[in-house]
């Protein structure tokens, strides 16, 4: 239960801002001491805190669904086991300018935004109450973002989300059957069948996952085997940049802008499926409203076939008023 939080959006930070009025958002530079003191930022060396000249600054969440420390105790009762949300929750502005959205971000930006989100997670991991980090971005009004200004929510949890304890496992699984693991397949499937690929470099590729759970959902991932977006190098995350910059371009001029929810997928620490799993970036387009057979069954519908998915990205034919790819 996190009780205290506003109820439209967990991206509501001090107030958020006005809707219409630019000069409301709090994020913006030069309003440093409207919001929380910084506990990570990317700012010239000698420059203080929680002070204009940042290229990338992160704050604590004003109203947080995890918090250090949280009051509580832990209830094992089978009927209603809960324990206190402790953890981190924190806001991380990517970009001093409000109106720059990841689609618009300069390359060199973005590099310094990922190499940004890397080293906060690693930080927090050294947290001993931390197990699992996740990094979101929110893009628009219907992916759940109360705020314009582009930036990322980066959660410390206590333990891995149930989501990804069902996708460790099934990468353990998937690789007990095959001695492989399934994200490197389904990477050198995608290499095979270009029909599927989007953008590419020599270390990451991006594309259209063939069990795609919304239309025009991407996946990037790295093409040689590596567990957690933590252990990225630098040279990677600059490679990474690239795909990920030419990839939100597509996206953003092939579907007008569309809300998007961006997911960083990394393994826990100490997690002993690391042969298994391989962290990528999922990005959800919020094209449709679920069903409520979705919600009732937890099976997706998907109207648009990946390969179709994939020529309207890249340009290659136009999407028109009810396509369906069927």
């Amino acid at each position: 239960m996190a009780t205290g939080v506003g109820l439209g959006s967990s991206d509501i930070l001090c107030g958020g801002e006005n809707a219409g009025d630019p000069t409301s958002c709090v994020l913006d530079e030069g309003r440093e001491t409207e919001t929380p003191s910084e506990v990570f930022a990317v700012r010239p060396t000698g420059s203080s805190p929680d002070t204009p000249g940042w290229s990338v600054r992160s704050v604590p969440d004003c109203d947080p669904i995890l918090r250090p420390q949280a009051s509580g105790s832990i209830d094992k009762d089978l009927r209603h086991q809960s324990m206190p949300a402790e953890g981190h929750h924190e806001v991380m502005v990517l970009t001093p300018q409000h109106d720059r959205s990841l689609a618009q971000m300069e390359e060199s930006e973005l590099n310094t935004a990922l190499q940004a989100i890397r080293t906060r997670a690693k930080q927090l991991i050294d947290d001993d109450v931390i197990e699992h980090v996740v990094m979101i971005v929110n893009h628009g009004p219907e992916a759940g973002s109360a705020i314009k200004h582009t930036h990322a929510q980066i959660f410390g949890l206590p333990f891995p989300t149930e989501d990804l304890r069902d996708e460790l496992k099934n990468c353990v699984s998937y690789s007990e059957a095959t001695g492989s693991c399934i994200l490197c397949d389904q990477i050198r499937a995608g290499e095979a069948d270009t029909d599927i690929v989007l953008v590419e470099n020599d270390e990451f590729v991006s594309y259209v996952p063939f069990a795609a759970r919304v239309p025009f959902q991407i996946m990037i991932g790295p093409k040689n085997h590596s567990a957690r977006f933590e252990d990225t190098d630098d040279n990677h995350i600059a490679l990474l940049s690239e795909v990920l910059s030419k990839t939100t371009r597509m996206l953003s001029s092939a579907l007008d802008d569309p809300p998007f929810n961006l997911i960083i997928k990394s393994s826990p620490e100490h997690e002993p499926s690391d042969l298994s799993y391989h962290w990528h970036i999922d990005i959800l387009p919020r094209q449709s409203i679920l069903t409520n057979f979705e919600l009732a069954s937890d099976v997706w519908f998907n109207t648009v076939a990946p390969e179709e998915s994939a020529k309207i990205l890249r340009g290659d034919r136009a999407l028109y008023s009810g396509d369906s790819g069927s």
